[in-house]
């Protein structure tokens, strides 16, 4: 049943005149006839297509075809779900919110409780770490960012701070700002669920807080309506007893590191205006972009991008735009290019590559070169097809390494879910090299079986499955592979367990990001936020903070193997060794393939080739133990 009555939804949609709403975001409107007309606010337009009839109370554009009533007007201007928006329309009116079914209301009221509250501690928190920036103890944060080019203006505007080195600064802060100061328990306990605080059992037997963001530069990380969910905490001299250089705040029921994208809330109306969002790395640079009035910028949070950040930005740019990445030019940067193209073309999100920037990053570049310079990359950038076209099939490949690099390209090419963009793409692949489009790999289940980019789809075809009982062998050969990974990333746990160096380590070579199981990569993420806080991480609570099904398996995920040693140094290293090693293994399985295939055509120097650089890449595995 639905939370809110119909009568109750046509008092508010009525008492809200969609004219005035659509003008208080804004968007000027013009009388045309029985209508009103403006430019639309959901794409780039520059002769108005956005009709407003106050009549009928609904608004159409002719341009994008986005249309509705007021609750669909606020939904996607503010990206919020119907009974939000039905909230925010009530309150305009100053209507009373009423509910048709008392205990599903019920259960939403407690929920929206909870999370205004985690709202307010967020809230609190940013002000806290803003204020502390102004202090003596934030004058070496606020030096550094005066360093860095960024103007008082800006700082103040993106609300910038410092969370100073002590234990429950935070903490103590956040008792005095709340009306539940009776309640410590209860503010710290909503605290530490908003990844704010840790709570610690003393010997007292009493329960302690002490802050989790120290000795950081904080940025705080807005929803979409620019509220604080999140930060993001920078040291200013690198200290690996402190952790990572960065450390973003624990995933939350308000925080997916996942599915935010750092700028977004101060950059989705120039995104809707320019109908071009592009994407950087790092806090800096996002922010200097936006000094520099290049304010359709946004950044990942440490992280790559996920299969989220592009639906969003689909949403966001609603198949009236493109998004322009800039990946660096190191192996790193390849692997994400590729990571990107995957993601982008697979869910049919036009993407543009751009060259690379002259210095580092965008916070060197713009206070040197420009924001004309920048614009003008920007302007550049490479359609992810063209860019495929270039990077893999430069004119002068010899047969095999052409026959290769076709295979690699139409895997990609093949993952596009538009048939129309499909055949041309296969079109045009097929002009590029000279061949028949018969000829190029088609669209099958190989092609989408979700290995690396590097793969050849000739290889993945060749490797595939016959046979009812093959598939099957196949399966069991994958099920024994995933286990073996589970119990590498259960003995990583054990290893981050004990100490920050090891754990600094494991984070260095593996990031939690890329862990194959779910639980063992959210439980790794928060024993390295809790070094990282100046912590010792504490299972009990590690597992109130798991997302998921956790309980069953936390025992499980913490439990040593008895036939095992205990965890020293040198297993690590051989551990770590062997994890770097298994992309290698494939390679060279592949290769091996390769190789036999060759022979049996009867081509012994592409034969020749493989084998050689299948068995440089076997020595190099074989060199690092085995690990059971």
């Amino acid at each position: 049943m639905p939370i809110y009555s119909r009568e109750f939804l046509d008092r508010v949609f009525a008492a809200n005149d969609i004219v005035r709403l659509v003008e208080s975001y804004n968007i000027p409107l013009k009388r045309s006839g029985a209508s009103y007309m403006g430019l639309c606010p959901f794409h780039n337009e520059k002769t108005p297509s956005f009709s407003v009839n106050p009549a009928r109370q609904i608004f159409n554009c002719f341009g994008c075809g986005a249309k509705g009533g007021v609750a669909n007007f606020v939904m996607q201007m503010d990206h919020l779900a119907f009974p939000e928006a039905v909230k925010r329309l009530a309150e305009l009116a100053g209507i009373r919110l009423e509910y048709e079914n008392p205990e599903k209301a019920g259960e939403y009221k407690r929920r929206q409780e909870k999370k205004d509250f985690l709202l307010w501690c967020q809230a609190a928190a940013s002000d806290y770490f803003s204020a502390e920036l102004a202090t003596p103890g934030g004058r070496a944060a606020l030096n550094y960012l005066e360093s860095r080019g960024f103007t008082r203006e800006v700082i103040d505007a993106w609300h910038l701070g410092w969370a100073p080195d002590h234990r429950d600064g935070l903490a103590k802060y956040l008792l005095n700002r709340s009306k539940e100061i009776s309640q410590p328990e209860k503010v710290w306990e909503y605290a530490a669920e908003a990844g704010l605080l840790r709570l610690t059992e003393q010997e007292d037997s009493n329960r302690h807080a002490w802050d989790f963001f120290r000795g950081r530069l904080m940025f705080p990380i807005l929803d979409r309506r620019s509220r604080p969910i999140g930060f993001g905490g920078r040291l200013l001299v690198e200290n690996r007893d402190k952790g990572g250089k960065y450390v973003n705040s624990p995933d939350s029921e308000l925080f997916h590191k996942r599915e935010v994208l750092f700028g977004l809330a101060q950059a989705n109306k120039e995104i809707d205006r320019s109908g071009v969002a592009v994407i950087v790395e790092g806090y800096t640079d996002v922010i200097m972009c936006h000094q520099h009035g290049l304010c359709n910028v946004v950044g990942v949070l440490g992280t790559a991008l996920t299969p989220e950040h592009v639906a969003m930005l689909q949403r966001q740019l609603r198949d009236h735009g493109k998004v322009v990445a800039f990946f660096d030019a190191d192996a790193a940067g390849e692997k994400a290019t590729l990571r990107a193209l995957e993601l982008f073309i697979s869910q049919d999100v036009p993407l543009a590559v751009a060259g690379k920037l002259a210095l580092k990053d965008a916070c060197e570049f713009l206070p040197l070169h420009g924001a004309a310079e920048f614009a003008k990359l920007v302007d550049q950038a490479e359609d992810n097809f063209d860019f495929l076209l270039r990077h893999f099939l430069p004119p002068g490949m010899n047969v095999a390494s052409l026959s290769a690099a076709v295979n690699q390209v139409m895997r990609l090419v093949n993952l596009s879910p538009n048939p129309v963009k499909l055949a041309l793409m296969r079109r045009r692949v097929a002009e590029r090299v000279g061949l028949s489009e018969d000829t190029l790999p088609s669209k099958t289940k190989s092609t989408q079986d979700g290995k690396p980019a590097w793969l050849p789809a000739a290889a993945r075809s060749s490797l595939a499955p016959r046979r009812e009982n093959a598939s099957r062998a196949g399966e069991a050969k994958n099920a024994d592979k995933q286990d073996k990974w589970r119990r590498q990333e259960k003995r990583l746990i054990l290893f981050m367990l004990r100490q920050a160096d090891w754990t600094n380590r494991v984070v260095d070579v593996y990031p939690p990001d890329e862990w194959r199981d779910q639980l063992a990569s959210q439980l790794a993420g928060l024993i390295r936020d809790s070094w990282a806080a100046g912590e010792t991480p504490n299972l009990g609570q590690l597992g109130q903070r798991l997302v998921g099904d956790a309980s069953r398996r936390l025992a499980e995920l913490a439990d040593a193997d008895p036939t095992l040693p205990p965890p020293a140094a040198e297993e690590l290293n051989s551990l770590l060794g062997h994890i770097a090693s298994q992309d290698q293994a494939e390679r060279a399985r592949i290769l091996f393939k390769e190789s036999a295939t060759a022979t049996k055509k009867g081509d012994t120097d592409t034969a020749d080739r493989f084998y050689r650089d299948f068995w440089t890449l076997e020595k190099q595995r074989k060199a690092q133990p085995e690990i059971t």
